[in-house]
């Protein structure tokens, strides 16, 4: 399928195609740790949902599981990578000057379970504290 954004060549079908196979960090964001490690400052939001550095596990998982065939195995791939980055970007020694915006449906959307909701609220209560 070639239709979609012709006066751009095709790029978004082609990178689309492209994403359908990534495990777990898309090509472009590769190197993209390297720059997060070395960043002083980080301003992030996501609409709908709370953002994967301020996600729990539990939240994360059940989130992830919910991509159309997906397997346990992708599932676990990706939820270690995300943890990974929690890890290297918001729990470092040297904590940077991080601004998120969260969604305010993204505090009332289920996910997962209302016990996973609890627990990701305390997770994003002690994060702002």
């Amino acid at each position: 399928m070639r239709c979609c954004f012709p006066e751009r060549r095709a790029w978004f079908t082609d990178w689309y195609d492209e994403s359908r196979t990534w495990s777990e960090v898309p090509p472009g964001f590769r190197s993209w740790a390297e720059i997060e490690d070395r960043a002083a400052s980080l301003r992030a939001w996501s609409p709908g949902i709370v953002h994967g550095l301020l996600q729990t596990e539990d939240y994360a998982r059940a989130l992830l599981a919910t991509s159309p065939g997906v397997t346990d195995e992708t599932v676990a791939s990706r939820l270690s990578a995300r943890m990974e980055r929690q890890r290297r970007v918001i729990m470092r020694d040297t904590p940077l000057a991080a601004w998120f915006v969260v969604d305010e449906m993204a505090l009332y959307r289920l996910v997962g379970s209302a016990g996973i909701m609890t627990g990701q609220m305390r997770q994003l209560a002690a994060v702002a504290s």
